[in-house]
């Protein structure tokens, strides 16, 4: 680095010199030739890298760019596009760009940048914001197909939809209006309400379930955590335990629910290659399972309808986008790479 990209290491004057680092709206071109330089001494497995991008918003100012003697702003979000390894840990912003919509462009353009200094993209991941929404249309990209061309290999890249962001709108809408699967069976959250109501007066494993994980309202609806905690392997269990409240059969099946919804998000969310339940190992090591966990909360959540509602919402095309592209670049990997298994 320091003969490369003439660090001053060691010494007192690297803030300095980080300063004229040009970090404007745009692709991030000096932090392109650092990770240019860095990957000189990486393998494939360290390049395979994934993007994901979200806005964030900001404050709404005037400032004074000294630099560069201009005004910038106001401006009211930002578009940050992250790249990271797949298999190994790090991670960079490559783009900024203020009041920016992500489009087919931008991606392309980054995508190409990346493929020049030898960092594959393989998955995107984004919300299922109206934004991202927008993209994914123009990008062809559908529960048929949830992928897009690399624009210079032309080999896939696969999209997801933020798997913690479709927990929290499942639970959302689980609360709100229930569900009613392709069967006729109703989901809803009475057999959890009479659960919370056991806890309240008698030792139980669900201890840490309260009226807050089923009343939760505006911000507090954006913590995961209340979320995992709905959908988790103990309220699965107590739930086809105790049975609560006068119909069982409900009290059941909810608990089933409950269940194939935690084991698909431990599948999708896994980050520990040496998990000991299994159902939290990484996607690969237990493969006959997690198939049929995946392939099971597919065909749930695709003939499943929100009480009220007629057709699929928006967090049950990404559950099915997400589960599906995790299968196939899975297979798409272990073709091009000896891969065991994708966290």
């Amino acid at each position: 680095m320091r003969e490369t990209l003439k660090y001053p290491l060691p010494g007192t004057n690297l803030q300095e010199w980080a300063s004229n680092i040009n970090l404007r709206s745009g692709i991030l071109k000096d932090v392109l030739r650092v990770m240019e330089t860095v990957a000189r001494d990486k393998n494939l497995f360290d390049t395979t890298s994934v993007l994901s991008f979200d806005e964030i918003k900001v404050s709404s100012l005037y400032e004074y760019d000294q630099k560069q003697n201009e005004i910038v702003g106001p401006h009211f979000y930002m578009q940050i596009i992250m790249a990271r390894g797949l298999f190994a840990n790090w991670k960079q912003p490559i783009y900024i760009g203020f009041d920016q919509k992500m489009t087919k462009e931008i991606l392309d353009n980054c995508v190409t940048e990346l493929h020049k200094i030898k960092y594959n993209i393989v998955a995107c991941v984004s919300d299922c914001g109206s934004g991202n929404q927008g993209l994914w249309k123009e990008l062809g990209v559908n529960l048929e197909k949830t992928f897009y061309d690399h624009p210079v290999t032309n080999d896939p890249i696969y999209f997801f939809a933020d798997v913690p962001h479709l927990l929290k709108l499942l639970r959302n809408w689980f609360v709100d209006t229930g569900f009613t699967l392709q069967d006729g069976t109703s989901i809803t959250k009475t057999p959890i309400e009479c659960l919370i109501g056991t806890t309240d007066t008698e030792v139980s494993s669900c201890h840490k379930l309260t009226t807050l994980h089923l009343t939760c309202s505006r911000t507090e609806r954006q913590n995961v955590k209340l979320a995992a905690q709905v959908f988790s392997n103990t309220t699965a269990t107590a739930l086809q335990r105790y049975l609560p409240g006068d119909n069982k059969d409900l009290a059941n099946n909810v608990g089933k629910f409950v269940d194939l919804v935690n084991n698909w998000f431990d599948i999708l969310n896994s980050y520990n290659p040496g998990a000991s339940v299994p159902s939290k190992k990484p996607y690969g090591l237990n493969l006959e399972n997690q198939e049929n966990t995946l392939n099971d909360m597919k065909a749930m959540i695709s003939g499943m309808v929100c009480k009220g509602r007629k057709s699929l919402q928006v967090f049950q095309k990404g559950i099915i986008m997400s589960t599906t592209s995790l299968q196939s670049l899975y297979l798409y990997l272990k073709e091009k790479l000896p891969v065991t298994y994708v966290l």
